[in-house]
C-alpha cells in the first residue's frame, strides 16, 4: 500500500504543481490580452477626443460665420432704413417745393387775369377746359371772379360754377 500511496502522492503533487503553473500562465496571458484591450480603448478614446475637438471647432467656426453674416445683414438693413428715411425726406421736400411752384404759378396767372378786363378774361376762360377755368377763377378775388363769370357764356359759366362748387382740386 505504501507503494500505491507514494505514486498517487507524486501524481497529486505533480498535478497540483502543473495546475499552478497553468493558472499563472493563463493569468499572464489574460493580463496581456487585457492590456492590449486597454491600449485599444485608450487609442479609441484619444480618437474620440480628437473628433470631439474637430467637431467643436467646426461648429464654432460655423457659428462665427453665421454671426458675421448676421452682423452684415443688420448693417445692410440699417443702411437701407437710413436711405429710406432720406428718400422720404427728399420726397416730402420735393412735394413742398412742387406745391410752392404750383402756388406761385397760380398766383401769377391770377395776377394776369386781375389786370385784364373782365370781358377779355371771360373770352379766354370760355375757351379753356371747365376744370382749368374753375382753378383760375378760384385763385381770383370774389369780385373779379364774379365779373368774369358774368361776362362768360351762360352755359360755360354754369359748368365752371359747378366745378367751383365741388371745390379743389378741379
Amino acid at each position: 500500500m505504501k507503494v500505491v500511496v507514494v505514486p498517487i502522492a507524486l501524481l497529486v503533487s505533480s498535478l497540483y504543481g502543473a495546475q499552478t503553473i497553468d493558472c499563472s500562465a493563463v493569468f499572464n496571458q489574460r493580463k496581456q490580452e487585457l492590456m492590449l484591450l486597454l491600449e485599444q480603448i485608450d487609442e479609441q478614446k484619444q480618437e474620440l477626443e480628437a473628433l470631439k475637438r474637430a467637431q467643436k471647432k467646426y461648429f464654432d467656426d460655423r457659428e462665427l460665420r453665421a454671426s458675421q453674416k448676421e452682423s452684415k445683414a443688420a448693417a445692410l438693413l440699417k443702411q437701407v432704413a437710413q436711405k429710406e428715411e432720406s428718400i422720404k425726406a427728399l420726397i416730402a421736400k420735393n412735394e413742398k417745393l412742387l406745391e410752392e411752384i404750383k402756388k406761385a404759378k397760380d398766383d401769377k396767372i391770377a395776377a394776369m387775369f386781375l389786370k385784364m378786363r373782365a370781358a377779355a378774361s371771360a373770352a379766354i376762360l370760355s375757351e379753356m377746359n371747365p376744370s382749368e377755368a374753375a382753378a383760375v377763377i378760384f385763385n381770383l378775388d370774389v369780385k373779379k371772379g364774379a365779373e368774369i363769370l358774368g361776362k362768360m357764356d351762360p352755359k360755360k359759366a354754369s359748368e365752371v360754377t359747378q366745378r367751383l362748387a365741388k371745390g379743389p382740386p378741379f
